[in-house]
């Protein structure tokens, strides 16, 4: 793994994240990135800049979870007919 440093601005609201959630920097840090993350990857999907595959990949979700983070946001699926037709297809062979 390899390791990034990052300087904070307002070191502050960051320690008041500390705070709240009782965690150390570094788990603190972590739920941000994983939140920001997934917050950009629906941004994109809205936009129509990515795929729902690709979308749940950035978010580092599978699809079933992004499927649901989706929801959550009440993000409406950006799909065709024929892709999701497509996509049925696929997860019937998988299943």
């Amino acid at each position: 793994m390899k390791t990034t440093s990052v300087r904070l601005e307002q070191p502050e609201s960051f320690t008041a994240f500390q705070k709240i959630l009782k965690e150390k920097k570094s788990g603190v840090l972590r739920e941000l990135l994983e939140k920001g993350r997934q917050a950009k990857s629906l941004e994109l999907f809205k936009q129509k800049k990515v795929s729902l595959g690709l979308g749940a990949k950035l978010a580092r979700l599978t699809v079933s979870e992004y499927l649901d983070l989706l929801e959550e946001n009440k993000t409406p699926l950006n799909l065709s007919k024929k892709e999701a037709q497509k996509a049925l297809e696929t997860a019937r062979k998988v299943m």
